[in-house]
């Protein structure tokens, strides 16, 4: 599987190798993330990593990759979907292989976040948000950390994901604070 996944098809392999490509990551990579676990993640960041990063490479300031264009929302939108694409193919396997060990596996969300942390590449940015987002209600710590990073807030490329991540972040300081008046009114009760 890791031979077949590392020749990402790009232009040059013509729309038959691209279409055969995306349905091998579009079919047969969930049951295989979802046995392989973490190790299979891995894999799927890494060709995305290749397939993005000559994008990356002409950019100006080098973090910069053509995501948003290509994919305007990295959750599934059926109206923007191209069946061809490999790299957007690729973003979708990251994100259901992600979802799925978060939540079948019990795989801890910072775990998950740390296979993509080291990419410097917009997309990996925004996959980031975005499965904070989803997932951060259980990692309250990493999604206050990540909305006061300089960098994430300062992204114009992120802006739809650090949004969604903001509502989230917006719920969790409410239900934490809820939770800490609670404490105190059941410890003031004792007393």
């Amino acid at each position: 599987m890791q031979t077949l996944l590392c020749q990402v098809p790009t232009g040059a392999h013509g729309p038959v190798r691209r279409y055969e490509y995306v349905q091998i990551l579009r079919e047969s990579m969930p049951a295989v993330s979802a046995a392989a676990g973490l190790p299979a993640l891995a894999l799927l960041v890494q060709m995305l990593d290749a397939a993005t990063m000559h994008e990356q490479a002409r950019s100006l300031t080098g973090l910069f990759d053509q995501s948003p264009h290509r994919r305007p929302a990295i959750e599934v939108d059926q109206r923007t979907r191209r069946d061809d694409d490999p790299r957007s193919a690729l973003v979708d396997a990251i994100r259901i292989a992600a979802g799925h060990l978060i939540r079948e596996h019990a795989v801890p969300v910072d775990a998950v976040i740390a296979e993509l942390a080291d990419r410097t590449q917009l997309t990996f940015r925004r996959l980031r948000l975005h499965l904070l987002a989803e997932h951060g209600a259980s990692s309250p710590r990493l999604v206050g950390h990540c909305l006061t990073e300089a960098t994430v807030i300062g992204d114009p490329g992120a802006e739809r994901e650090l949004i969604h991540l903001i509502a989230v972040g917006a719920y969790l300081a409410r239900r934490g604070r809820a939770a800490t008046h609670a404490r105190i009114d059941r410890a003031g009760s004792r007393s």
